[in-house]
């Protein structure tokens, strides 16, 4: 069981990420997981205090917090390709300009800073 229940950052609620012996379709916690939990928790440990295992299973989740897309971006690695500059070019026809290349960066870094930073990068720049 260890490693398996997390709290994804991205949707704010607690995923089981590993096969915990019965079926499942979704990654996100039902209320039929917690009920196999529950009996899990009884039969192994004798524990029956519903509120304290359900308290215990969202206190697991916290500290073992991931957000998939955040993940995703740091396991990438740049093969070196430059690719902001030809990329408005490439599917609308745009000029590669230089303006349009900081601006398609901009764009981009303020959309992944959101994201990766959790803050709007455009919002504080232009409160500034």
């Amino acid at each position: 069981m260890k490693g398996a229940i997390r709290k994804n950052l991205l949707t704010e609620r607690i995923d089981i990420v590993k096969p915990l012996g019965w079926y499942r379709d979704s990654p996100t916690l039902t209320d039929v997981d917690v009920k196999y939990l529950l009996l899990y928790f009884e039969e192994n440990y004798g524990l029956t205090v519903e509120k304290k295992i359900i308290d215990a299973v969202a206190v697991i989740a916290n500290e073992n917090r991931y957000h998939p897309v955040c993940d995703f971006l740091n396991a990438l690695q740049w093969d070196g390709t430059e690719r902001i500059r030809f990329c408005l070019h490439h599917f609308l026809g745009s000029d590669t300009d230089d303006y349009t290349y900081e601006a398609l960066k901009l764009f981009l870094l303020g959309a992944i800073s959101r994201v990766v930073l959790c803050q709007d990068l455009v919002q504080v720049k232009m409160r500034k």
